[in-house]
C-alpha cells in the first residue's frame, strides 16, 4: 500500500469520542540553575534573565512523551531559544533537568544521557508507578514553568 493510500484509509477512521479528555494544566517549579545556561543566553545573544523571562512566559503543549519513562516533549518554546542538541551528549543528566533543544523544551523525569541544553531543574514527580496515571504529564496538557524564587 502506498503511504498516499494509507493516509487515505486512516483519514476516514471514526474517531472515538470516549479517547478525548481534558487537557491539564501543569505548573512546574524551576530552580534555573542549569549547567548550560550561561551557554544559552550566550548562543542566542541574551541575558540569562531574559533566557528565563521568555522560557517562563510560554504555554508549552505536551506533544508525546518518549525517550525515557514520562519525558515530555513540549512544543511552544520561544523561536529565540532555539538552539540545535548539544554537539557532546552528557552521559549523566540528573533526574529533574528541565532542558530545551531544537524548537521544544523538556524535563529529564530520571537520570539519564541526554544532548539538551540544561536551564534549570525542578522537583517535580513527572513519573511515580505507585499513582493511578503514573505519569504526571500526558499528551496534550499544557505546562507552565515558574521561577523559583533566588
Amino acid at each position: 500500500m502506498s503511504s498516499s493510500a494509507l493516509i487515505e484509509a486512516i483519514s476516514v477512521l471514526p474517531l472515538d469520542p470516549a479517547a478525548e479528555r481534558v487537557a491539564n494544566e501543569i505548573t512546574i517549579d524551576v530552580n534555573y540553575n542549569g549547567d548550560d545556561l550561561d551557554d544559552v543566553a550566550a548562543a542566542v545573544s541574551m541575558s540569562r534573565e531574559e533566557v528565563i523571562a521568555r522560557h517562563c512566559a510560554a504555554t508549552y503543549t505536551v506533544v508525546c512523551l518518549g525517550f525515557s519513562r514520562a519525558f515530555p516533549y513540549l512544543s511552544g518554546l520561544d523561536q529565540r531559544l532555539w538552539l540545535p542538541r548539544r554537539n557532546t551528549p552528557r552521559v549523566h543528566v540528573p533526574g529533574g533537568s528541565v532542558a530545551i533543544a531544537v524548537d521544544q523544551a523538556g524535563i529529564y523525569p530520571q537520570t539519564s544521557p541526554g544532548g539538551w541544553h540544561l536551564l534549570g531543574h525542578t522537583n517535580a514527580v513527572l513519573f511515580d508507578p505507585t499513582r493511578g496515571q503514573p505519569s504526571l504529564p500526558q499528551p496534550g496538557d499544557h505546562v507552565r514553568f515558574v521561577r523559583l524564587s533566588a
